[in-house]
């Protein structure tokens, strides 16, 4: 998912509606990830959001780098999001992840389809 710092009310409501676009593409790739209609994607969204931070902020206070670079960094950042995304679907409605193992393949995905939205050119960047 994306995850720009949001130095506006505008730029946080983009983010979010770009993420919760993107959940609605992972779930026509059918890849294990299932969200009923955009009005829940943006709910996810929200939800992936929250516990991400509360997630992040923890492994930061246990002394573990998500954001290490490499193999093991990559390894390491996509199971924490496979276990964000995992937890989300099990709190929120109408968004459902078929397994952990599932929700691996769905953080790849979403990691590459968020690797690409950055490639594209945006006014002011």
């Amino acid at each position: 998912m994306l995850d720009y710092a949001a130095s506006s009310g505008l730029a946080l409501l983009v983010t979010w509606i770009v993420n919760a676009i993107i959940l609605v593409i992972v779930d026509r790739l059918r890849i294990g990830l299932r969200v009923r209609s955009f009005g829940y994607a943006l709910l996810a969204a929200a939800v992936i959001a929250i516990i991400g931070a509360a997630v992040n902020h923890l492994l930061g206070f246990l002394g573990v780098n998500v954001a290490a670079r490499g193999l093991v960094g990559f390894i390491v950042a996509m199971l924490v999001n496979a276990f964000i995304l995992w937890l989300a679907a099990q709190i929120t409605p109408g968004f459902k992840i078929r397994s952990y193992t599932a929700a691996v393949g769905v953080a790849i995905v979403i990691a590459a389809i968020g690797w690409l939205i950055r490639l594209l050119p945006w006014p002011g960047a």
